[in-house]
């Protein structure tokens, strides 16, 4: 891979229309040209797990951190009527494989042990307790001893230092690239950063990346959000 392209704006300011020219040239391409790819900057994506495992850190802390980015990427990937989502669809088993050896890889050690977000009562872990609260009262607590928690897999510390948590990163990363390219020279993606995390791509990317940013008149964006989008229901928060 020759380049990573990547189109950004301030929300409505246009980057996709800088997507669907660059689309055009030779060799600069991907399957689903327009679709925003979330994965780093989602609430509880790359960049989120960047900045809770390298930033006042703890042992509890990070195992919460690695399983809340873990069920924000299966959010993504399952999730076929989320239009941010479906990336079994739109990127391919592949996604998960990648996701759960970077998963391994900054997952330094794991203990047993649970702790108090193991013990938060889930939908599934009520109804657990509501059958074998009998049980347990008839076998005088002989039977169904067995903590009920939320994750039976103990905890996933880490402590990585950040020198090889952008080294994994990174591999994540191009290696999930690699496979929406197919073997293109070039690719093109949207909003796979965005403006305000510019000042993190040295961390992740090399001198392939590309960015264009879209600015936009804010009059324009003023109006067209306050007599269109927000009569269609599709506002965006500006302030």
């Amino acid at each position: 891979m020759d380049r990573i392209i990547v189109s950004t704006g301030y929300m409505g300011s246009g980057s996709s229309a800088i997507t669907d020219l660059v689309s055009e040239f030779k060799d600069c391409a991907n399957d689903f040209k327009s679709f925003e790819y979330v994965f780093l900057h989602c609430p509880n994506g790359l960049f989120d797990l960047e900045d809770k495992l390298l930033i006042g850190n703890n042992a509890i802390k990070s195992d919460d951190s690695i399983r809340q980015f873990e069920i924000q990427m299966k959010k993504l990937y399952n999730k076929k009527v989320w239009w941010v989502g479906n990336y079994e669809k739109i990127i391919g088993p592949e996604f998960m494989q990648e996701t759960n050896k970077f998963i391994n890889n900054i997952t330094e050690f794991r203990l047993k042990n649970y702790w108090y977000m193991h013990e938060e009562v889930t939908p599934l872990m009520f109804i657990k307790l509501l059958i074998r609260k009998p049980i347990k009262i008839v076998s005088r607590n002989n039977l169904c001893n067995k903590k009920i928690l939320r994750y039976q897999d103990g905890m996933k510390i880490s402590y990585i230092k950040s020198e090889d948590f952008y080294k994994y990163a990174n591999e994540y990363i191009y290696n999930i690239l690699n496979i929406i390219g197919k073997n293109r020279k070039n690719i093109i993606m949207d909003q796979l950063l965005l403006p305000f995390n510019l000042f993190r791509i040295d961390n992740y990317f090399d001198d392939k990346l590309k960015v264009i940013v879209v600015e936009r008149d804010p009059r324009d964006l003023f109006i067209l959000n306050k007599y269109i989008w927000h009569e269609k229901q599709i506002g965006v928060p500006f302030p």
